[in-house]
């Protein structure tokens, strides 16, 4: 068989969570099925870093650094003509969607649209500035051109079917195993997320005030810089800056991970990433009743869903004061994750797509 070459366009680099598990990780697998990878990330490393970083010097610096990047990705569009394969992960150009997509379609011999969460929609808890210059709603006509789609949850397949014939479920998932790790004097409850999803939070800070009143615990913030915007009162909070080291020894410490969510469109496109993440790492699992998180927790047999203050009060309170059920839940999610949403049947399910170009 000839080799052939798959080009990616994704706008952030490999730190950002969603290129990393969507498709870095991968890389090695497509590099032993004979294709060549070309990476073409919009922003580099250091920029990713300055992104959220305040200050009016920065933001102009940063206007600076985006036209020059921005200039730089218009200029390779051709150079999808070059590969057997193009995929979109998420966007081809942060703005005029879907123009700089459309031109990378006329280009493309075979064109792969990946995407993790509902970007046909608009956020309804936080602003984006860029959509004064983009239609979240013209990803539909990505989603369209595509020759694929490779859609990251249940929720967006179905979204994507009504546009394109040939959608397939990939997950985010998360290559990890259980480990052996020492007993936590008081019970870690866990949150790993970004930026943006930061908000989410607000969810349960009244729940978890209450619950300190009545029990000991620890709740453990993984994420951006913004983390101590999350402060409910009366409760130890743990905060972490999110790295990779920080993810590798802060994330397995923890007794029970939560999800919680608004339930809103945008939210409900989301995949469920942090469930895959906790039990992966068989950590026992508590999640709001929206979107992915009812495909992945079946409630008190996989995880723990709440839909009130109330319901995160009581079933968090379960698995501070029963560490058998911690245990239960932990191997029955573990086990759930590694029967349907594992690598391996990941790299079956892209391997069915890319064998069609």
């Amino acid at each position: 068989m000839p080799v052939k070459s798959i080009r990616v366009w994704a706008t952030w680099p490999e730190s950002d969570a969603s290129t990393r598990y969507r498709l870095a990780q991968f890389y090695p697998f497509f590099l032993e099925e004979g294709y060549i990878i070309t990476t073409d990330y919009l922003f580099p490393e250091y920029f990713y870093r300055i992104k959220n970083r305040p200050g009016l010097l920065v933001a102009v610096f940063k206007i600076i650094l985006m036209m020059v990047f921005l200039t730089g990705r218009i200029f390779r569009l051709p150079l999808a003509a070059k590969a057997d394969i193009n995929i979109i992960h998420r966007e081809g150009f942060p703005f005029f969607t879907p123009v700089t997509e459309w031109i990378i379609r006329r280009f493309s011999s075979f064109l792969i649209f990946d995407f993790d969460d509902a970007i046909y929609s608009k956020p309804d808890k936080w602003k984006n500035w860029r959509d004064y210059l983009r239609n979240p709603a013209q990803v539909n006509r990505i989603i369209a051109m595509a020759d694929t789609v490779w859609a990251g949850s249940g929720y967006l397949a179905r979204h994507s079917e009504a546009f394109n014939r040939s959608v397939v479920m990939v997950p985010t998932i998360y290559h990890a195993y259980p480990i052996e790790k020492p007993a936590n004097p008081v019970p870690v409850i866990g949150w790993i997320g970004s930026w943006t999803t930061l908000i989410n939070l607000d969810l349960i800070g009244e729940a978890l005030t209450e619950l300190a009143k009545t029990d000991q615990f620890i709740f453990s913030v993984i994420g951006a810089s913004n983390i101590r915007e999350f402060s409910p009162e009366g409760v130890h909070v743990s905060y972490h800056l999110w790295s990779p080291q920080e993810e590798q020894t802060r994330l397995p410490a923890f007794d029970v991970g939560v999800m919680p969510l608004f339930d809103t469109p945008w939210e409900r496109g989301k995949c469920g990433f942090k469930l895959i993440q906790y039990m992966s790492l068989g950590i026992a699992s508590v999640a709001s009743p929206v979107g992915a998180n009812l495909e992945i927790i079946k409630n008190n047999e996989t995880g723990l869903l709440a839909g009130s203050k109330d319901e995160w009060i009581n079933q968090l309170r379960l698995l501070i004061r029963q560490p058998q059920k911690r245990k239960q839940l932990a191997l029955a999610g573990y086990e759930f994750v590694r029967d349907n949403y594992s690598y391996e049947s990941n790299c079956s399910r892209m391997k069915g797509s890319l064998e069609k170009a």
